[in-house]
């Protein structure tokens, strides 16, 4: 699973079987500002999620299998749920 933690800038992922945090995902790129992760989603194909940033006006990219960053886009301020379409 993925839990959003915005108040600290971050993802966690969650063991289904054993319900402990795995893992925590940074997200967001300035360490002044809580850019507050909003929405998460995943892609068709279970490769990537998406996550928003309504404190930081963008929308970023992870991989499923490391949890590396792979993009991000800067967008209209306070983007709050997203929607990915084949």
């Amino acid at each position: 699973y993925f839990v959003l933690c915005s108040g600290s800038d971050l993802i966690a992922v969650i063991d289904p079987q054993t319900y402990l945090v795995m893992q925590y995902i940074p997200v967001g790129i300035s360490e002044s500002i809580i850019e507050a992760p909003h929405y998460i989603t995943l892609s068709p194909d279970k490769q990537f999620l998406y996550v928003t940033l309504i404190g930081g006006s963008a929308v970023e990219k992870y991989r499923t299998d490391n949890y590396q960053k792979v993009g991000r886009v800067s967008i209209a301020r306070d983007p709050a749920h997203i929607e990915i379409r084949q």
